[in-house]
């Protein structure tokens, strides 16, 4: 089992105080958003094959990442650098700041602990193709030797994130031709010993780019030093990610970048954030009244 914490919310950011004390317990409660069905999911034994992570700061994670290694249980980070400006990227961490952080992991973990994400790319008045191009080659030429992956997606131009865009008097810019922009990219990942992926858009790989697979347990395997199976069970059409137990929870983070897929309401968020209990079983939950047997295991 492949546990991703969480492209749902920023657990390393926000909740590593949390997820330290889940990691003790041994299990953490997943609950279902549409049923509110809870489930019961180890985070210790055989059971656990690796975790991926998902973070725009991991700088709060140090101790939890320095546990899960000790223990011996692969772990690799998609960690998400882009450098918008404040009015895309409410409060996320300077881009320096985040940059350092990458390198500073490289060091302590590998390469193949860290795959750079940049993404979703927005084409606004602010941010066209030549801000992306010119952005994405100084972060690239900054974490050459630190990873050997990057992983892009043009944003997914959902209901929600428009209505969201509008009221931050964001225009969006034109999605349709990101060809050039992308081939372009392809090069400048090259030059500094990265490839280039694409998330779950397969309409828009270009010469030399290759689908992402974000849960990818072949790293881990190479992470671990032996190969373990795990099935391919996209999250979307067009996703490659391997089967995975996602233990976030949506409408939690409170980053507020106004393109988030994940959040819907953004003030709900932050009083999310700032209500959450750290003894919760569950990242979403106040405590729940039960706590269901052993033999409940998301698989």
């Amino acid at each position: 089992m492949i546990i991703s914490a969480s492209y749902k919310t920023d657990i390393p950011a926000f909740y590593a105080e949390w997820f330290m004390k889940r990691l003790e317990a041994g299990f953490c409660i997943v609950q279902n958003p549409f049923n509110g069905h809870q489930k019961r999911v180890p985070l210790e034994g055989s059971a656990i094959d690796g975790f991926v992570f998902w973070t725009r700061n991991a700088n709060p994670f140090k101790k939890a990442l320095s546990l899960i290694s000790q223990r011996r249980v692969p772990f690799y980070i998609q960690y998400t650098i882009i450098g918008y400006p404040r009015s895309l990227d409410v409060s996320v961490q300077p881009l320096e700041k985040a940059i350092s952080n990458f390198r500073e992991l490289a060091v302590a973990y590998g390469l193949s602990a860290l795959v750079w994400r940049y993404d979703p790319i927005l084409l606004t008045h602010e941010v066209d193709a030549d801000w992306h191009l010119k952005n994405f080659s100084q972060i690239a030429t900054q974490l050459a030797g630190s990873t050997n992956e990057v992983v892009v997606s043009v944003m997914h131009p959902y209901a929600k994130t428009i209505r969201k865009l509008r009221n931050a008097n964001v225009e969006l810019g034109l999605l349709d031709n990101t060809s050039d922009l992308l081939s372009e990219m392809v090069k400048e990942a090259n030059r500094n010993g990265m490839k280039l992926s694409i998330c779950a858009q397969p309409e828009r790989i270009v010469t030399g780019s290759n689908p992402a697979k974000c849960i990818d347990s072949i790293r881990l395997s190479e992470i671990l030093g032996r190969s373990f199976k795990a099935r391919m069970k996209g999250q979307r059409p067009g996703c490659e990610c391997d089967e995975s137990i996602d233990i976030g929870g949506y409408d939690t983070c409170p980053h507020g970048c106004v393109y988030c897929y994940a959040v819907n309401d953004v003030e709900q968020a932050l009083r999310n954030y700032k209500t959450h209990n750290v003894n919760a079983l569950g990242l979403n939950l106040r405590q729940p009244s039960v706590i269901p047997p052993d033999d409940l295991v998301l698989l």
